[in-house]
């Protein structure tokens, strides 16, 4: 006789797999840009029910060894194989069964619209939108998000939907709905694509908030963030653009009234630095000058986005450095 799976130690397994599934969630909207994915990690999880068995395994051994006497030892070790097999194949069947069944969200349940599959509702996987936390533009700063509303939107395109769930390879397409817990500003809404157990964010209602280093100077910050929000995008092309376009408008600032453009006002910009950001430091004229040649050639060139990236932070870094310094050594009233 099979050992009911109801007995094991891991008695709320699908608890524990929803709860996987939930932070796996919190991780791609905290964490990932527009078009990135995340794969959920199950092997943590089955990790855990060989360690359940092998407690399990132990605790027969004991018991068997205390009633050797008694002639039951046999009969206990019969029950003890079957509850092991027992427990692994019950684990792996809810993996799969979460892998593979369409998933709904536990806080809409009550409130969508009827599902639009007949007998769906014996196949959904019922899993806890999390809380997250993201840059509120009207709190300024970083605040948790709570979950309004989520849903599977795919159903709705689709002129025959049963076929989405008919196969081990579920599609769903979910509206995910947030709003800041502090000022319950206007939500912000994500687009999350689910393949099998792929999550990959597919659109969001308002371009994600990138911090910009401290130096970068106001004038050309957004420069900044808009390369960054399009390289993670995967337009590197448009990364360097853009960080080419923050060197320019920096000459442009400096030079103003020069009528100088492009490379000159770059070379006029450096000519107004301290001799030692100039010599030791990262110069814009070299920055501007492999940039250009990337763009030029249509280079994707990943590791030159990240180090020219490095080069350009750390020139402010040495500007703002030796200017303090700088303004340190004159007398006051100077």
């Amino acid at each position: 006789m099979m050992t009911n799976p109801d007995e094991f130690r891991i008695k709320d397994l699908h608890s524990i797999i929803s709860n996987k599934i939930s932070e796996n969630l919190r991780l791609l909207l905290e964490t990932k840009h527009l078009y990135q994915s995340l794969s959920i990690d199950w092997h943590p999880i089955v990790d855990q029910a060989k360690l359940e068995q092998e407690q399990i395994k132990k605790e027969a051994q004991k018991a068997i060894a205390a009633m050797m006497a008694s002639g039951s030892s046999r009969i206990l070790m019969g029950q003890q194989t079957e509850h092991n097999d027992d427990m692994e194949s019950y684990v792996m069947k809810q993996l799969l069964y979460f892998i593979r069944a369409p998933w709904e969200f536990m806080q809409c349940k009550d409130r969508r619209p009827p599902s639009p599959l007949p007998g769906k509702k014996m196949f959904e996987a019922v899993i806890n939108l999390p809380t997250i936390k993201l840059f509120c533009n009207n709190c300024e700063r970083k605040e948790p998000y709570k979950p309004v509303y989520g849903e599977d939107a795919l159903p709705h395109f689709c002129q025959h939907p049963d076929y989405l769930y008919e196969t081990d390879n579920t599609e769903q397409i979910f509206v995910l709905s947030y709003q800041c817990q502090s000022c319950d500003s206007k939500p912000e809404i994500f687009l999350v694509r689910r393949f099998i157990d792929k999550l990959t964010i597919a659109g969001r209602s308002m371009i994600e908030h990138v911090e910009v280093p401290k130096v970068i100077p106001k004038e050309v910050a957004k420069y900044w963030s808009n390369a960054i929000v399009a390289f993670q995008s995967g337009q590197v092309l448009a990364g360097l653009f853009f960080l080419r376009v923050l060197i320019e408008q920096q000459g442009q600032i400096v030079s103003k009234g020069q009528s100088l453009k492009g490379d000159k006002a770059i070379e006029f910009y450096m000519s107004t630095l301290l001799d030692e950001v100039k010599e030791k430091f990262p110069s814009f004229v070299k920055i501007y000058e492999e940039l250009s040649y990337a763009i030029h050639t249509a280079d994707e060139n990943e590791k030159l986005f990240y180090s020219c990236l490095d080069d350009i932070e750390a020139h402010y870094q040495a500007k703002q450095l030796y200017y303090n310094l700088e303004k340190k050594k004159k007398p006051k009233g100077i």
